[in-house]
């Protein structure tokens, strides 16, 4: 059952303690750790592990691993995350490396889930879903929809993850150039995550997403399905530019009874 929900960037600025830009960012990610230190089961949902444009991946390795070394994938919940979404048509599809089982069958940890897992000490087994950006917007939606009904249904506490750094077009000088859209794209975030409406990202001009370059938009669409299925709080989100690229941390309190 699901127990715990925050939005997470994932910029290295966020592991260096001397960066005091974004010392209440890592502060609301240790509270969002500590109000998880109960939980040892997470969904992470990234943009930075395997990809694919037209299919959600889901990791079905034994494990990943970065140089800190490794966590364990639940294989039954993944594969029950694929189960439900294909029942509702849903282009899911799960994917491993190496062997079928055993210390071969590993697939990195990508930075977009390493970051926000070094502020979860509990953490030991993931789920880890990575969005594919040709998918259509109600897609991803009803997938954050079965995504509920499918942890929901599981007998251990869950946390989820939802790792997300945004506007990548700031600055002239970024990798990626400047463009107006990022200014518009990250209110419109905000307006999303302040007011709960998920009808901001559905609608959302394609032309914005486009200009603003965002890590964000498929894992957001994903969020906004989950908050319509469970009954959630949260406080003001915490946004901050690092550079060229934008970050955004806001921690959900899920209430014991969820709604469909």
């Amino acid at each position: 059952m699901i127990q715990h929900l925050c939005l997470t960037s994932h910029g290295d600025e966020l592991l260096d303690e001397k960066d005091d830009r974004f010392e209440a960012m890592r502060k609301k990610l240790s509270a969002c750790g500590l109000a998880a230190s109960s939980i040892y089961k997470f969904v992470v949902i990234t943009p930075h592990n395997l990809r694919s444009n037209d299919h959600i991946l889901l990791v079905n390795s034994e494990r990943v691993c970065d140089a800190k070394g490794c966590f364990d994938i639940d294989r039954r919940l993944t594969h029950n995350v694929l189960l439900g979404a294909k029942a509702s048509n849903i282009p899911v599809i799960e994917v491993n490396y190496g062997t079928e089982s055993g210390n071969e069958s590993v697939i990195p940890l990508d930075w977009g889930s390493s970051i926000p897992l070094s502020f979860y000490n509990t953490a030991k087994e993931l789920v880890i879903i990575s969005p594919g950006r040709t998918i259509e917007r109600g897609t991803l939606f009803n997938f954050g929809k079965i995504l509920v009904k499918v942890l929901n249904a599981a007998p251990d506490k869950i946390g989820i993850i939802v790792s997300a750094d945004h506007s990548h077009t700031h600055l002239e000088n970024g990798p990626y150039g400047f463009s107006p859209m990022a200014v518009q794209y990250d209110k419109a975030v905000m307006d999303f995550l302040l007011n709960d409406d998920a009808s901001i990202l559905l609608n959302m001009d394609e032309k914005i997403v486009e200009g603003a370059r965002p890590d964000s938009y498929w894992q957001l669409l994903i969020l906004a399905g989950i908050l319509n299925s469970v009954n959630a709080t949260h406080d003001r989100p915490i946004y901050g530019t690092a550079g060229y690229y934008s970050m955004i941390v806001i921690e959900y309190k899920i209430k014991t009874e969820n709604h469909s």
